[in-house]
């Protein structure tokens, strides 16, 4: 989140491959929101249950990304959500 604000920046990426993601992602919403970056745009990539996908979302994560995820396909989604 520091780095966010410090940097301006305009996407949040996680790359998760653990079982914390939830408990990691709980940390991450809460320190966006001290440093008044809630809105940035936030992705997160990894193994999640198809169960925890709500619950992801519902912190803030904007998409989850499989780790079958083509690049091209997460380059799209940004390019589709951030405009400059």
């Amino acid at each position: 989140a520091k780095a966010v604000k410090e940097r301006g920046a305009d996407v949040l990426g996680l790359s998760i491959l653990s079982v914390a993601h939830l408990t990691l992602c709980r940390k991450v919403e809460v320190a966006l929101a001290a440093a008044g970056v809630a809105d940035t745009l936030w992705i997160v990539g990894g193994n999640f249950p198809s169960r925890e996908l709500e619950a992801l979302r519902g912190l803030g994560v904007a998409v989850v990304l499989p780790t079958a995820t083509r690049f091209e396909t997460i380059v799209d989604f940004i390019r589709q959500k951030v405009q400059r």
